[in-house]
Order: structure tokens, then C-alpha cells, then sequence
């Protein structure tokens, strides 16, 4: 294993127009730190199951680091479909990428099986698993496995009595409150409140409290204020993250199959600073900011690191006539950072996107598909105000069947100038079964750098702003560049004003929801009230 990373020498050949001429870009394949491969040595084969092997039914689930050790947790998910062998928990040093001990549930025990979604470390240095298992009637309850972090031996299991109310596993989401004390569970779900001949379909979080035994303390059901949603929505997954310590954050799309636009989008924080009061804090509509798509369900992705957000989702732009996604990076209470309609780097179009690293003035995201052609992807940035992505270099492999990623399916995780990030490998003479591998970078030699954004001192006057989406159902953004303090004053088709707003952000929403549908005229005016860009129209439909 080398200790010295030679990576990208990039040389750029180009003349840079867009979507005019195509980025050549020469560069050295990357060499990993060092490379781990997960294997279960305990794998029993089943008949009739050729494609379940001790490599493939491995699957990059959670990478979370304590100290100078990595604990990578594989969980038995092929293909987004769970099997019924468990997961394989790897302790590694961090520097080396040395296994220090495995702890194996792979067993096949008759159809029980984990499904693990965090790792805690305990004040006492005790590793805690806390899941959903599920037996063989398919009844789901909480689970807490205490591991030894010098053996991986297990210290102790203690199971809930009480049965989880959906069957899924899969969508329940566990967050450690106060140190063996206190457990949330949390579900995004739906429920018919309607009769057989009329049914009526709401959405929202199931949150279940439990104490250190695993014993339910309460249950709530908090509703996102959607209208009646279609059959489908309640089969969507558990789009549920942990913001900070005191807030959950929830995504929720209104169901989609009918229609290529976008029904709904909707985001819910709860604050959980007191466990037994948990209460709805926000919910706020970016309906009419992102495009809609069947495709929604599937090839999202919504992230949170450092008190930011990211969403994103693939989907076919029909304008463009391509695949693409879009970037939306919000703040902690939801206000936009940047938003990239179409994320591209000259001509080359990004189609799935998700953050590796943010705080409040940058973000770097990997973006598929690499403009290498390879397998793999590229590294971009993306800053606070500013709605283009910067290229800056490109992960990928040239060797067949071994990917930093598949089909988008990618685990990551920054840690003091480090990259960690989970990848596959097709096993040779396998065919299509393949191997979970964890691979070490140092983030410098991808490019990396943190160094804090330039900041000019000189104050630049506004001269133009726009509106979009345009024509919008109600919710449009009013985008002005260094508009602080600026006054926002909405006007109906005969001129009378109807709403007024001061702008706080690069983006501002203007709501017309309860306002019929129509033309509005819209002036934006500085700080000495004189009237910048004309007055624009936007139209609700």
C-alpha cells in the first residue's frame, strides 16, 4: 500500500462557452490510502439463492468514525431489497484501514433479521446498535445491541415488548435522545381517514418514545398539511434526518404516478428539546421550485450536514430534452443558501447529486455522471448566493466492474482532511455479484479545500432582480442579488396591493396561494424607496 497519493494531475484543454464546446480533461487515476473489503466468513448458502454469496449481499450502510477508529456497518440489502442475513460490523483504524475485529449477525435464523440505521458511542466507549428486527410473522419491534469496542463481542440486547405499528423496517428511523435513557423512533406514513367507498389518504411522522428498557412511553402522529394524497404516497420511504441535537426534519412528496408536475413538496421541522412535548416547529412548500417526475420516490436524495440542507432528485427535464436533476441548498430554518435549476459543467449535464462536505458559505457534492465516462464521479462546489457548480476533479476507476459508487448508491464521510467513501466491486468469476469496498482519500489530493470564501467590501447596488417559477401555482421566489432591507410590494391586475415583503434573503417567497388566479405585478425598491429593474409580472395559474 502506497503511503504518497498521486491523483489528478489535470490539465484543462478548452475554450470555455457554454453548452458550445466539451471540457477535455487529462488526469491520473485516483490511488486510494487504503482499501477495505467487508466479507462474511459466516455466510451459510441457501438453495435456490445462487446471487447471495458472503460478497454480495453486503451493502455500504453507515460509516461513522470515534476517534481514530472507523466503524463500517454492511448491511444485508441487495439491490434495495432486504435478504435475511443481517450485517457484518467492521471496526477499523482509521489511519491504516486495518480490521481490528468484525462482529458478524449474518446468520440465517429462520427469517429474523436487523435493520440498523445510526451507531451511537456511549460515554464508557460501548458501541450501541439501535434498530428494528423483525421476525418471521413480520412483526417489527425496537432493538438496542451493547458491543465491546475491544472485542465486538456483544455486552448485552434488550428488545421492546411492544410491536412497532408498520411493517416496513426499512422506513423506521431511530434517534438516541439521552444516553441509555431515552429512544425516539420516528416513520413517515400515511393512513386512510376515509371510508372503503371514499377513501382519504394524510401524511405525516409517527413518533414512538421509549425509555432505557425499550418500553413505549408515548406515541404521536404529527399530520403535514397536504390535501388529500393518492393511494401511492404512503408507500414512499422515511426521508427523516436529525438537523442538530433539538430538530428532525422531514421530507414529504404528495403522490406523483398521475402526473409529471409537481403535486407537492413540503418540508416539516420538529423540535424535540423536550421528548415529551415534541411539536411541529415549520412546515414550508417548495412546490413550485422544483420540478416534478415519477421518478421522485426513487432517485432522491436529502441530506443534512452542519445545520444545512440538500435536495435534490433525478428527472427527465423535457424543456432540455435531457435527464438532470437540480440543487437546493437551504439553511437550518429553510431559506435558500443556492439554488442550481440544472447543475453542468460546460455542456455536461449532472443528473444525481448529494453533499460530502458543508457549512455556511460552501458545499462540496458528488455529481453523477462523471464527465470522464467512467465509472465513478465528479467532485463539485458549490457556494452561498451563487448558481453554478465548480468542477473539481474527478473520482473514477477505469478497471470493469469496480465503481466509488453504483447506480448512485453511495456512502461518505469527511473526517479531518479524509474521504472516506463506500464503492463496489464485482468479484471476479462471479459475475454479477459483487463486494462492498471502503475506500480512504485524502481530501487535498481530491481537490478539496476549505479555505473560506473572498468577501469584497465593496457593496454592490442591485440593478435587476427575477422571478421564478413563472407562471406558479401561487409559491414564486423573488431573487434580487445584495437586496437586504429591500421592500417587496405585490399588486393585483387593477392595481391595488395586495401582500408586501422585506427581503432578508438573496431568495424571498411570495405566497398567492389564497389570491385568485391571475396576473400580479411585482416592483422591487431600495432603501430610498426608488423603484429598481421596472415593474415585472407574474402570473398565477
Amino acid at each position: 500500500m502506497k503511503n504518497i497519493l498521486i491523483l489528478f494531475n489535470i490539465a484543462f484543454a478548452y475554450s470555455y462557452s457554454f453548452c458550445q464546446e466539451t471540457i477535455n480533461i487529462k488526469f491520473n487515476e485516483a490511488e486510494p490510502l487504503w482499501v477495505h473489503t467487508a466479507v462474511d466468513t459466516t455466510f451459510i448458502p441457501v438453495l435456490g439463492q445462487p446471487y447471495f454469496t458472503k460478497y454480495s449481499s453486503l451493502y455500504p450502510n453507515i460509516i461513522h468514525r470515534n476517534k481514530n477508529h472507523l466503524f463500517i456497518l454492511s448491511s444485508s440489502l441487495e439491490e434495495q431489497t432486504l435478504d435475511d442475513y443481517g450485517f457484518v460490523l467492521d471496526e477499523l483504524d482509521m489511519a491504516t484501514g486495518k480490521t481490528e475485529w468484525s462482529h458478524f449477525n449474518t446468520k440465517y435464523v429462520g427469517g429474523n433479521h436487523d435493520f440498523y440505521h445510526n451507531i451511537n458511542i456511549s460515554s464508557n466507549g460501548n458501541i450501541e446498535l439501535f434498530g428494528i428486527e423483525e421476525d418471521s410473522n413480520h412483526n417489527n419491534f425496537s432493538i438496542r445491541k451493547k458491543i465491546d469496542p475491544h472485542t465486538g463481542k456483544i455486552i448485552s440486547i434488550v428488545q421492546s415488548k411492544d410491536t412497532l405499528i408498520e411493517y416496513s423496517i426499512r422506513h423506521y428511523v431511530p434517534f438516541v435522545l439521552v444516553e441509555d435513557s431515552l429512544y425516539l423512533t420516528t416513520h413517515l406514513h400515511g393512513q386512510d381517514i376515509g371510508s372503503i367507498d371514499d377513501p382519504v389518504y394524510k401524511y405525516g411522522i409517527n413518533l414512538e418514545l421509549f425509555d432505557k428498557d425499550l418500553n413505549r412511553l408515548k406515541n404521536s402522529w404529527d399530520l403535514f398539511d397536504f390535501d388529500t394524497l393518492g393511494p401511492f404516497s404512503i408507500n414512499q420511504g422515511s426521508f427523516l434526518l436529525r438537523l442538530n441535537k433539538n430538530t428532525i426534519i422531514s421530507l414529504a412528496y404528495k403522490d406523483r404516478y398521475e402526473s409529471w408536475t409537481n403535486l407537492g413538496t413540503k418540508l416539516m421541522w420538529t423540535d424535540i428539546s423536550d421528548p415529551y412535548k415534541i411539536k411541529t416547529k415549520q412546515i414550508k412548500d417548495y412546490t413550485d421550485l422544483i420540478p416534478g417526475t415519477k421518478e421522485s420516490f426513487y432517485l432522491h436524495r436529502f441530506n443534512a450536514i452542519n445545520n444545512t440542507i440538500h435536495l435534490s432528485h433525478y428527472y427527465p427535464n423535457f424543456d432540455i430534452q435531457k435527464n438532470t436533476c437540480y440543487i437546493l441548498w437551504l439553511d437550518s430554518i429553510g431559506e435558500i443558501k443556492t439554488y442550481i435549476p440544472i447543475p453542468k459543467y460546460g455542456d455536461h449535464i449532472y443528473q444525481l447529486c448529494d453533499m460530502i462536505y458543508a457549512n455556511d458559505d460552501f458545499a462540496y457534492l458528488y455529481a453523477f455522471p462523471s464527465i470522464t465516462g467512467k465509472y465513478g464521479f465528479d467532485i463539485i462546489r458549490i457556494e452561498h448566493g451563487v448558481d453554478s457548480v465548480r468542477f473539481i476533479s474527478s473520482l473514477t476507476s477505469a478497471v470493469e466492474g469496480e465503481s466509488y459508487a453504483k447506480n448512485g448508491n453511495i456512502h461518505t464521510l469527511y473526517e479531518d482532511g479524509y474521504l472516506i467513501i463506500g464503492g463496489y466491486a464485482t468479484k471476479e468469476g462471479q459475475g454479477v455479484k459483487t463486494a462492498l469496498k471502503v475506500y480512504c482519500f485524502k481530501a487535498s489530493d481530491l481537490g478539496i479545500d476549505f479555505k473560506p470564501v473572498e468577501t469584497k467590501e465593496t457593496k454592490i447596488e442591485p440593478t435587476t432582480f427575477s422571478i421564478y417559477p413563472n407562471p406558479s401555482s401561487g409559491n414564486a421566489f423573488i431573487k434580487c442579488d445584495n437586496c437586504a432591507d429591500y421592500l417587496i410590494n405585490v399588486f393585483d391586475h387593477v392595481g391595488r396591493k395586495v401582500q408586501s415583503y422585506h427581503i432578508a434573503n438573496r431568495y424571498t417567497q411570495i405566497d398567492l396561494t389564497s389570491h385568485p388566479n391571475g396576473m400580479y405585478f411585482v416592483e422591487v425598491l431600495n432603501e430610498k424607496g426608488s423603484r429598481i429593474d421596472g415593474i415585472k409580472k407574474v402570473v398565477k395559474i
